[in-house]
């Protein structure tokens, strides 16, 4: 996410705008209503997520009874089959523009509701299912705090080196 915060500066400069229009303080941020009505950050949350999946391997799945047609190709049942997160998060079926960073694409005010069921539908980047992080709630809550904090504090820190 840093790495994607420092290559857009824009998308920096508005997550600072929603940060301090929120939080007088670094010390204001913290758990609760206020951060989780950060919009933008969750947005490029999801967005780095989205480009840089923190999840290997595959979302894998075995194949129902009869089973299924897969591009052209009949998958016996029982069958595991599965496809990599980076392939689904690149796929312009899912997510337009796949290989650009853009924040708004998770945002209701910014895109489409369709557009965005869409990418919600195929998003996992925690897994799903079965195979989903225990942590992905605590794991949020760190990064939503991490990377508010950061970014409320990037500009004084940039002025102290």
């Amino acid at each position: 996410m840093i790495f994607n915060l420092l290559n857009n500066p824009h998308t920096l400069k508005r997550l600072q705008s929603e940060l301090r229009s929120k939080f007088s303080d670094v010390d204001q941020i913290r758990t609760g209503p206020a951060l989780d009505g950060c919009e933008y950050l969750i947005a490029c949350i999801d967005e780095s997520m989205r480009l840089t999946p923190v999840i290997g391997g595959v979302t894998q799945r075995a194949t129902l009874e009869g089973g299924i047609e897969i591009d052209g190709r009949f998958i016996p049942a029982k069958t595991d089959v599965g496809v990599s997160h980076h392939t689904i998060f690149r796929n312009e079926r899912y997510f337009p523009n796949p290989w650009t960073y853009e924040p708004h694409r998770w945002i209701a005010s910014e895109s489409s509701k369709e557009t965005i069921r869409t990418a919600r539908a195929a998003f996992c980047a925690f897994g799903m299912g079965l195979t989903e992080c225990p942590g992905k709630k605590w794991a949020l809550i760190e990064i939503k705090l991490t990377i508010a904090r950061m970014v409320y504090m990037y500009v004084l820190l940039c002025y102290r080196l």
